[in-house]
């Protein structure tokens, strides 16, 4: 007899070698599609005395339907309708995330309400990874211009989100203090993690296939061992895509399991446990950076370095180039250094230089500031000058720049129900996330090597020929990065319900909790030292000294883009300079840092139902203590035995244990008010307000002494109309808005503060000040972090509608209008101390980057100044933006009976980018004009699909089969991002491409 095992099992084989650990789940899974395959004896409807109370914690996907969700949990802590829902939540169901083709999270923020992915979207700060602000996120959430927060099943985390184990994801907008103590004054995006159901066995597999090889394979087993009283459910994934930009690969293995136990009536047991690898390149969305075309357009002169004086960062117009500096450049192509020093014209080298570098006499009539940045990014598509181009497609850190996480995660939770009216529920979870990634530093540039000469690798003064001169070439350090991150809670909660008739229907609940965190990073580059001693090539007692970093240099043919990437970090072939033996190695620099922070919180909300339920009143007090204690990081001593081992070097950095100078503890009372009123039938009005206090961001510091910021406070409003017509299958919300949140820490440049360690090393370097005094004055834990406060309002329309059973549609529209103040509240105090520090000592002296001290000082001061002015502009705020997504179904009794198509659209508004620069004042101080903005977004997106239920077949009776074809970006848009454009305004300077046109077809089995 054939059976659906005996069918399934070699294609299930195939799978599992292809697609290696989810295909092992679908093996495992194999033995139960006989038991799958069965058909399910119909559940009789419970007597009435009988009928099952769900949790007030709880909520489940029975009453969604189509894209329209029915209750949440998002808005009071307790599960609600959405129609009696004060607060703005909006959900994607299920259905949702299934006909989109949703994978993660970033895959379905643009058709949220007023959300997107964030792309430093409120921080003018220069680097950023690509959808990524750490290791360990997968995507960074804005709402309403601000940054939210990540949660899954409402605990606060770091993890990932994927939709093999995802239920649907809840969107609530603002401050919200009974939901979440602490979190971002934006609102959170919740992900709800599936569970064991006791109703029924079933298995369901899914695969998909897309464009630049993506393969996913994932499988959601659920085995009911016990009807109604014991079910396991086991989900895996597999995820490989090549994406469209080359050296970009990614790769995801996690699987989870959780079982559900009812010992007792009232009673039930939820375990969880997730394991998982992920794979990710390390990359910026952006090309390479011009320094390359003033050198071009003079004709790519070679010139005699050593004729050009001693000077290691000298311009040079008339070839259109400049010095590079002292750096320890090694060939990678044939294997010899050029290590550039000062003293000595024979041992300077100089590089191209790009027509809007700075201090370059180029011809552009902007160039009217030497100190200020100028460049711009290469042009993407080829040049009628034969200047090289450098395409979006390509990640320029090359197919070594990988970035690794390991995640776990426990949860354990107990509910117990009191009658008819009580609930009690206590809850573990445990979660811990490791990641590793190599990058890459310095410019991420295109250069020409105009040098007739080279240093001498013997280390003398001795000019010797350079092979490669008037070549093309790019050189970067590498760098790794560590974090790791735990995350605890212990959560109790009980709530009871007390009808008094006449005078009302209430809900009361209570909430204790305790959690703990802790977070580790480290990094560093790779520098140069003996390999006999291990001692630094320069600076022996700062080994994160620039003049100790080892830039690996790679010469490239210009009109190859996809060979543009450094050498090779595994190149480990001898460095010889001045006849000793030098290697590479990676160092922890003086970022380590990292913190524990434990909160203590109770909290008391209240839900209230008067007039037969006309009017919901809902409430909420919450106290939290937080505990916040900072790691230190000092140097490893000469003496520390893991130096004569050859584990650590003397004198770097590493992340040592508490720091109780520097604990600092609060204690926080926020609420949350509103109301629901039913003016007529299907025709509500709402109100809501609420403050929190956001958790303190333990991976920046402030100053004045590198200490961990105060916890931000958010407060907010919401008001406005609900509609709820034809049964509920039409509901709109319109709300207007408006949240603050203060002592914002989001703005991060640290251009200033290397500049200020380049002015005291000059001190140290000139023997006016000891290393000891150097170090104290460094601030080696400050990241270039600065205090601000931001507000945002306006309003939001969202339309969830089901208008027969053949149509479901989903739709918004959001304007907000964003705005910063307060900015440098901690800068001007602490730069006037520095001023009166550096006028203890020579201005003339000259720092790192070539520049007099006096220089250094003034372009300090204005960089500052125009740095806070770029962002009180509402800097990267999209004010409006819409969506739609839609689906219809042919009708069952037709010829094209479980046929679907559908479709959406994305647009929202040009992004603030910057003031044009219209001049500058008599100190240097740009004065700013218009306000320049970058291009709208506008994607289209397109559904096809195919579903039945096969009556007889090798697949067995009642297997559910599903094939749909998602394409993204129909029309293969390729309108950019703009981020930042460059210093006057006429030039990229930060982009981020859109993905083209993208093919996804997946086939799903239901058995």
């Amino acid at each position: 007899m054939t059976t659906p095992t005996r069918v399934l099992s070699p294609v299930l084989a195939a799978v599992a070698r292809h697609f290696r650990g989810a295909g092992a789940l679908l093996l495992v899974a194999a033995p139960f599609l006989p038991l799958a395959a069965q058909s399910v004896p119909t559940v009789a409807e419970p007597a009435k005395s009988d009928t099952v109370i769900l949790s007030p914690f709880t909520v489940t996907s029975d009453t969604d339907r189509g894209y329209q969700a029915g209750n949440t949990l998002a808005g009071s802590r307790m599960n609600t309708k959405l129609s009696e829902t004060p607060a703005s939540v909006s959900v994607f169901t299920a259905e949702f995330l299934k006909d989109l083709g949703a994978t993660d999270l970033a895959d379905v923020l643009e058709y949220a309400v007023n959300a997107n992915a964030d792309f430093n979207a409120v921080s003018t700060a220069p680097s950023f990874f690509y959808m990524d602000g750490g290791l360990l996120n997968s995507v960074r959430v804005n709402n309403r211009g601000l940054s939210a927060s990540r949660t899954i099943d409402f605990l606060d985390t770091t993890l990932p989100m994927d939709t093999y184990n995802t239920g649907r994801f809840d969107v609530s907008s603002g401050p919200n203090s009974v939901l979440f103590g602490f979190g971002s004054a934006g609102g959170i995006v919740n992900a709800q993690t599936r569970t064991a159901d006791f109703r029924r066995t079933s298995l369901n597999f899914n695969l998909i296939a897309g464009s630049w090889a993506a393969y996913r394979a994932e499988a959601d087993v659920n085995v009911v061992a016990l009807k109604d009283k014991l079910a396991l459910r086991v989900m895996g994934v597999h995820d490989e895509r090549d994406t469209w930009r080359k050296y970009a690969s990614r790769e995801t293995e996690r699987w989870s399991a959780v079982a559900g136990f009812k010992p007792f009536k009232g009673t039930t047991v939820t375990a969880f446990y997730e394991k998982g690898d992920i794979a990710n390149p390390s990359e910026r969305p952006y090309n390479r950076v011009d320094l390359l075309s003033f050198w071009w357009e003079r004709g790519r002169q070679t010139i005699d370095n050593t004729a050009l004086g001693t000077g290691t960062g000298t311009v040079n117009n008339p070839s259109g180039t400049r010095g590079i500096g002292i750096r320890n450049s090694w060939v990678s192509n044939d294997g010899r250094p050029m290590f550039i020093r000062a003293g000595s014209a024979n041992t300077v080298l100089y590089r191209s230089a790009g027509r809007y570098e700075s201090g370059m006499a180029s011809g552009i009539p902007t160039q009217r500031q030497e100190g200020a940045t100028y460049q711009t990014l290469l042009p993407t598509t080829p040049q009628a000058n034969g200047l090289p181009s450098s395409p979006y497609d390509i990640n320029y850190y090359g197919p070594e720049a990988v970035r690794t996480n390991d995640i776990n995660r426990r949860f354990f939770k107990i509910e117990q129900q009191l009658g008819r009216d009580g609930f009690v529920e206590f809850a573990y979870n445990r979660e811990y996330g490791y990641g590793f990634s190599y990058q890459m530093s310095g410019d991420l540039a295109l250069y020409g090597d105009p040098n007739l000469y080279q240093p001498n690798p013997d280390g003398t003064a001795t000019r010797v020929p350079n092979p490669r001169a008037g070549q093309t070439y790019v050189e970067q350090a590498w760098y790794h990065n560590i974090e790791a991150m735990w995350n605890k809670v212990y959560r109790g909660t009980a709530s009871w319900r007390f009808d008094l008739g006449r005078w009302g229907d209430h809900r009361l609940a209570g909430m204790a909790e305790r959690s703990e965190s802790t977070n580790r990073t480290t990094q560093g580059a790779e520098i140069l030292v003996n390999s006999t001693t291990r001692v630094p090539i320069m600076n022996t007692t700062a080994p994160e000294n620039g003049q100790n970093t080892l830039f690996r240099r790679r010469y490239v043919d210009p009109y190859a883009p996809d060979t543009h990437y450094a050498g090779s970090r595994f190149d480990t072939r001898p460095i010889t300079y001045g006849g000793v033996n030098y290697v590479g190695r990676f160092i922890t620099n003086s970022n380590a840092n990292g913190a524990i922070r434990e909160i203590d919180s109770t909290m008391l909300a209240t839900q209230s139902r008067f007039w037969r339920g006309r009017l919901i009143v809902t409430g909420g007090l919450r106290r939290d203590a937080v505990d916040l204690t900072p790691f230190s990081n000092g140097r490893i001593a000469p003496n520390d035995p893991r130096v004569a081992s050859g584990e650590k070097i003397a004198y770097e950095y590493e992340l040592l244990g508490e720091d109780p100078a520097n604990i600092r503890s609060y204690t926080f009372y926020t609420y949350t008010a509103g109301a629901v009123l039913g003016v007529t039938k299907g025709v509500s009005v709402f109100y809501n307000e609420s403050n929190n206090n956001g958790a303190p961001q333990t991976n920046r510091r402030m100053l004045p002494d590198a200490s961990l910021p105060i916890p931000p406070e958010g407060t907010g409003r919401d008001y406005g109309l609900i509609l709820n017509f034809l049964d509920g299958r039409l509901f709109t919300r319109a709300s207007a808005f408006h949240t603050e949140s203060r002592n914002d820490p989001t703005v991060r440049d640290n251009t200033f503060i290397l500049a200020h360690r380049r002015i005291v090393t000059a001190y140290r370097d000139n023997g006016l000040i000891s290393q000891a005094e150097a170090d104290s004055r460094f601030l080696t834990a400050y990241l270039g972090d600065f205090m601000s406060d931001l507000t945002t309002s306006g309003y939001e329309v969202e339309v969830k509608a089901n208008p027969t059973k053949n149509w479901t549609i989903t739709a918004s529209y959001s304007y907000t209008k964003l705005k910063r103040s307060n900015l440098g509240q901690d800068w001007y105090p602490w730069f006037a101390e520095q001023k009166a520090y550096y006028g203890r000592f020579p201005s003339t002296l000259l720092t790192t980057a070539n520049l007099p001290i006096s220089t250094e000082i003034a372009q300090i001061e204005t960089g500052v100044q125009n740095l806070f002015a770029l962002n009180e502009i509402g800097y990267n705020n999209r004010p409006h933006k819409a969506n739609t997504f839609i689906r219809y179904s042919f009708p069952e009794s037709g010829r094209l009976r479980g046929l679907f198509v559908g479709g959406g659209v994305r647009w929202q508004d040009n992004n603030v980018l910057q003031r044009d620069i219209v001049g500058f004042d008599a100190l240097g101080k740009d004065v700013l004009g218009k306000i320049l903005y970058g291009p709208e977004i506008f994607n289209v997106d397109a559904l096809i699909g195919y579903s039945t239920r096969l009556k007889a077949g090798l697949l067995g009776r009642g297997t559910t089969l599903r094939a749909q074809l998602n394409v993204s970006n129909l029309f293969d848009s390729d309108r950019i991002q703009v981020i930042r454009l460059n210093r006057v305004g006429d030039g990229y300077w930060r982009v981020v491409p859109r993905e083209p046109r993208n093919f996804r077809l997946s086939v799903s089995l239901g058995f």
